[in-house]
């Protein structure tokens, strides 16, 4: 009787054998996927990939590729096709900025300046023209004027030029020997620097010279961190150095909340806030949030609110809708009789349940 038992587990054996060098000469396969972020300077560019649409505009990433070697084309309206190679990597994303080149440059910079016939340099080339002089069908992008003028001063001015944007520039030019220097440092660095109002294109730190003395108004810029507006003084021939320490950006919207009854648990894109209504919610990033209330005894209440740079949005009371009471009757037996005062019922109200034998 022993000898079919024995048949059976050595049976069993050879199939686990068999299942285990199955296992052991099976190779996974290795998936050697990366990425492609591309991003574009206008953004909104149509995604080519391979010569095939991807139906994806910038900036957008391309996943799950293989490793190698793949071609980018860029399009979009107004602006020239732009065809790039990439390499991918496995396990890896490759991110390409692109910045695209205008097909029928249409910006104008009309520059004048006092006293006027200055010698005019743009981006350091000499352009033939004294002030005044309008240059036309230029690129957008950032500029530099220099202007020489015998007697006086050079004078430099950064300038920024959007896509068929006109930008008119007069230039005070000083007497010789009467020019100043700016420096202008940050902590962190890398902050865009304007001057009076004007983007200059320059990221700190960075050095105006020659300037005209004056006040001058230094704003800067740095994602992450809050703007920042400071005034100097520079005297004639003198030297300032402005070293300007940034705030790290700490977002102050907010949104005010009551309910009816009050006591609601407050939820913030899903994220339970662990406040209750009446409640604000501080230190809100300027966008559109979701608010649910829930409370006990009462329908959720989801909802929609805007929340703008800095500011308080204040939401209009809510009133929660209460949830039913239901009161089910049966009589042991069922023939045994009649009973009324089945059905919904609200929170504290009063209820007669009558029952009737047969």
């Amino acid at each position: 009787m022993k000898i079919p038992y024995l048949k059976i587990l050595l049976s069993l054996l050879v199939t686990a054998i068999i299942i285990i060098s199955c296992v052991e000469n099976h190779v996974m396969p290795v998936f050697n996927y990366g990425s492609i972020y591309v991003t574009s300077d206008p953004s909104g560019a149509q995604i080519i990939f391979n010569d095939e649409n991807t139906g994806k505009v910038t900036p957008d990433s391309i996943i799950d590729i293989s490793a190698g070697e793949y071609t980018i084309m860029l399009k979009l309206n107004a602006f020239k096709d732009t065809t790039f190679s990439v390499t991918v990597n496995q396990n890896s994303q490759t991110t390409e900025d692109i910045y695209l080149i205008e097909t029928n440059p249409k910006a104008k910079i009309v520059i004048t300046s006092n006293p006027s016939g200055a010698q005019i340099y743009l981006n350091d080339e000499n352009t033939g023209k004294i002030t005044p002089a309008t240059f036309d069908n230029l690129e957008r992008g950032n500029y530099t004027i220099k202007l020489k003028l015998a007697l006086y001063d050079d004078a430099i001015e950064q300038i920024v030029v959007t896509k068929d944007q006109t930008v008119n520039k007069n230039i005070s030019m000083a007497i010789a020997g009467s020019s100043g220097t700016l420096n202008v440092t940050s902590e962190p660095s890398g902050a865009l620097i304007s001057l009076n109002g004007e983007n200059t294109g320059k990221l700190t730190p960075f050095t105006f010279k020659p300037l005209q003395p004056g006040d001058y108004s230094i704003g800067l810029s740095l994602l992450n961190y809050r703007d920042t507006l400071v005034t100097t003084t520079l005297n004639s021939g003198g030297s300032v150095t402005e070293n300007i320490k940034l705030t790290l950006y700490e977002p102050r919207g907010s949104i005010s909340l009551s309910s009816n009854p009050s006591g609601a648990e407050i939820f913030l894109d899903d994220s339970n806030t662990g406040l209750f209504t009446p409640a604000k919610i501080n230190k809100i990033e300027a966008g559109n949030y979701s608010v649910k209330l829930s409370l006990t005894n009462y329908f959720d209440t989801t909802f929609s609110v805007i929340v703008i740079k800095d500011q308080n949005t204040s939401v209009p009371i809510v009133n929660l809708n209460e949830v039913p009471f239901t009161i089910s009757l049966s009589s042991n037996p069922p023939i045994g009789g009649n009973t009324t005062g089945a059905g919904g019922y609200k929170n504290g109200e009063n209820v007669t349940i009558t029952a009737e034998p047969n």
